[in-house]
C-alpha cells in the first residue's frame, strides 16, 4: 500500500505541476496574445514548448512510479523495508526526483485544488477560443496602434495633392487647344513670327489704337490670334465722319434741283395746259399744285420737302388748218425746308422761299384723221428765292432758267368710245443762278443743265352725258434725267470749298383726269396725279401734283 500511495502520490504531484504549467502557459499565451495584436505563431509554439516540458516531466514522474512498483513487487522484503521507512536510502533516491516537482509547487500555494482542476477543464476549450479571438482582436488593435494612424495621414495628404494637380491639368489643356486651332492657317506666316521675341514687343506698342474699336475680339481669342489679327485691324476702318459744314451748304447745294422741279411743274405736257382743244382757237387757264421731294447724293446730302402752287394762263394767237401758235405766262409760289450734313450732324438746316415767274410760247400741230400730234414749246423763267438758314442770317438771290420741250403722240381707236395714245417728250433745262455773299464767302452756283426724256401712254374715252360731252383719261409716264451733278462753290479769302450734289434720276407718274364739254365754247378739265422715284443719283418724287383748268373757245 505504502508503494501505491507514493506512486498515486507522485502521479498526483505530476499531474498538478503539468497543470500548474499549462495554466501558467495558458495565461502567458493570453497575455501575450492581448499585447502583440494577432500574432498567431507565437501562441502555439509557446504552448508546445510547455507541453513538451511538462510531457517529459510526467514521463519521468511515471518512470520513478513504475520504478518505484518494480522495486516493490519484487523484492517484498526490501520493498516493504524501503516503502515502510521514509528514512531509507533508496527511497530518498527518488525523492529528489520529485523535489524539482515541487520547486513549482508553491505554486499550489493558491491550493484551491478544484480551481485549478476547472481551470484545465476550460483551458483547452480557450486554447481554440483565442484563435477566434485574434480575428476581432484585430479591429481594436488598429484603433490603439498609432501607427496605422499616421498611415492614412500621409494618404490624404497625397490626396489633395494630385486634386489641384488635374485643376491646373485642364487649363493648360484648352489653352493649347484653341492655339493649335488658328496655328494651322497662319502655320507658315506665324512660325517666324514667335521666333523674334521684339515682333511681339512691338506689337503691344501699336496695338493700343485698335484695342478700343475691338475689344471684343481681343478677348475672344488667343494670343497666337491677336498676330493674325492684325490683318483685318486695317480692314476695320471707322465710319467716315460727316462733313462739318455751315447750315448755308447744304441749303445753297439744294437749290438748282427745286428750280428745275418748279419749271417742269410749269412745262407739264400739251395735254395738261389746254386739255383736248378742238381746232378753233381758244384761250385757257389752269391752277397748278405740286408737292416737291428730292434727295440727292453727295457731301452735303441736301433733301428738300416742300410744295410750289400758282396757275398758268394761255391763249392760241395764231390758228390755221391743223397748226397753233401761242403764248402762255405763269407763276409759281412755294417753300421748301431742307435737310443735309452740317456741324457733323444730319438735320434740318433751312428753309428756302420759291417765288417764280415764267413766259413761254408754243406751237403745235394736229391732225384728227390720223391721231397725229406735235407741240414745241420755249419756257423761259424768272426766279426769286429767300434762302434763310437756321442760325444764320437769310440770303436773297436771282435765278433764270429755260426750257425747251418737244412733243409727239398717236391716237389709236380701240372703240367708237375709247383710244389710246402713246406718247414721247423731250426736255432740255438749263438753270443759271446768281451768285450772292453770305457771311465770309461768296457762293456761286453751277448748276447741271442735262436732258429729260418721257415716255407716256394715255387711255382715253369720249362719251356723251346729261351735263356735256365727258372725255375721262388716265395716264402713265416713265421719266429718265440725264447723270449730272450741280455744284456751288464757298469762295472764302482763304480757300474755296466745292460741293456737288448728283441730279440724275429716274421717276414715274400716274395720273388721271377727265375733260368736261359745258356748252360748245366752254370746257372745264382736271387732273390727279402722283410720282414715284425709281432710282439715280437724286430721288424725286411727289405725294400729290394736280390741275384744275377752264378752256374757251371762240
Amino acid at each position: 500500500m505504502n508503494c501505491v500511495f507514493r506512486i498515486v502520490w507522485n502521479s498526483a504531484k505530476g499531474c498538478w505541476a503539468v497543470a500548474s504549467e499549462l495554466a501558467t502557459g495558458v495565461s502567458k499565451a493570453s497575455a501575450s496574445g492581448s499585447s502583440k495584436s494577432g500574432s498567431q505563431l507565437e501562441m502555439p509554439r509557446f504552448l508546445r514548448a510547455k507541453g513538451l516540458q511538462a510531457c517529459v516531466a510526467l514521463a519521468l514522474l511515471a518512470l520513478a512510479g513504475v520504478a518505484s512498483a518494480a522495486n516493490c513487487g519484487n523484492d517484498k522484503d526490501v520493498g516493504k523495508a524501503t516503502c515502510t521507512r521514509p528514512d531509507n536510502g533508496p527511497a530518498s533516491a527518488p525523492a529528489p526526483a520529485p523535489a524539482p516537482a515541487p520547486a513549482p509547487a508553491p505554486a499550489p500555494a493558491p491550493a484551491p485544488a478544484p480551481a485549478p482542476a476547472p481551470a484545465p477543464a476550460p483551458a483547452p476549450a480557450p486554447a481554440p477560443a483565442p484563435a477566434p479571438a485574434p480575428a476581432p482582436a484585430p479591429a481594436p488593435a488598429p484603433a490603439p496602434a498609432p501607427a496605422p494612424a499616421p498611415a492614412p495621414a500621409p494618404a490624404p495628404a497625397p490626396a489633395p495633392a494630385p486634386a489641384p494637380a488635374p485643376a491646373p491639368a485642364p487649363a493648360p489643356a484648352p489653352a493649347p487647344a484653341p492655339a493649335p486651332a488658328p496655328a494651322p492657317a497662319p502655320a507658315p506666316a506665324p512660325a517666324p513670327a514667335p521666333a523674334p521675341a521684339a515682333a511681339p514687343a512691338a506689337a503691344p506698342a501699336a496695338e493700343p489704337a485698335i484695342a478700343s474699336t475691338t475689344t471684343e475680339d481681343t478677348a475672344s481669342k488667343s494670343p497666337e490670334a491677336e498676330t493674325t489679327a492684325e490683318a483685318p485691324a486695317p480692314a476695320i476702318a471707322p465710319p467716315p465722319a460727316r462733313p462739318v459744314y455751315r447750315t448755308e451748304v447744304p441749303l445753297f447745294a439744294a437749290l438748282p434741283a427745286q428750280l428745275r422741279q418748279a419749271d417742269l411743274a410749269m412745262l407739264g405736257n400739251m395735254h395738261g395746259r389746254a386739255g383736248d382743244a378742238g381746232p378753233d382757237r381758244s384761250a385757257w387757264a389752269r391752277a397748278i399744285y405740286t408737292d416737291l421731294d428730292v434727295r440727292q447724293a453727295g457731301g452735303a446730302g441736301p433733301q428738300s420737302r416742300g410744295h410750289v402752287g400758282g396757275v398758268q394762263v394761255g391763249a392760241d394767237l395764231l390758228a390755221g388748218g391743223n397748226w397753233r401758235f401761242g403764248v402762255y405766262v405763269g407763276s409759281l409760289d412755294g417753300s421748301v425746308d431742307v435737310s443735309g450734313n452740317a456741324n457733323g450732324t444730319f438735320g434740318r438746316v433751312g428753309t428756302t422761299d420759291l417765288q417764280s415767274r415764267y413766259l413761254a410760247g408754243y406751237a403745235n400741230w394736229r391732225d384728227a384723221a390720223s391721231g397725229w400730234y406735235v407741240e414745241a414749246v420755249l419756257q423761259a423763267g424768272h426766279h426769286r428765292y429767300n434762302a434763310r438758314p437756321d442760325g444764320s442770317l437769310p440770303v436773297s438771290g436771282k435765278a433764270r432758267s429755260v426750257s425747251a420741250s418737244i412733243e409727239a403722240g398717236k391716237s389709236f381707236a380701240l372703240s367708237e368710245s375709247w383710244s389710246i395714245e402713246p406718247q414721247v417728250q423731250l426736255i432740255r433745262q438749263r438753270t443759271r443762278v446768281d451768285d450772292v455773299s453770305i457771311n465770309g464767302a461768296l457762293v456761286q452756283q453751277h448748276a447741271d443743265g442735262g436732258w429729260i426724256g418721257r415716255l407716256g401712254l394715255r387711255i382715253k374715252g369720249d362719251m356723251p352725258t346729261g351735263a356735256g360731252r365727258l372725255q375721262p383719261y388716265a395716264r402713265f409716264n416713265v421719266y429718265r434725267a440725264s447723270s449730272g451733278a450741280d455744284v456751288v462753290d464757298f469762295v472764302a479769302p482763304a480757300a474755296a470749298t466745292r460741293v456737288a450734289s448728283g441730279s440724275g434720276y429716274t421717276a414715274t407718274e400716274v395720273a388721271g383726269g377727265l375733260s368736261l364739254a359745258l356748252t360748245p365754247a366752254t370746257t372745264v378739265y382736271g387732273e390727279v396725279g402722283r410720282t414715284f422715284s425709281a432710282g439715280g443719283d437724286a430721288r424725286v418724287k411727289s405725294s400729290v401734283q394736280g390741275t384744275i383748268g377752264l378752256r374757251v373757245t371762240w
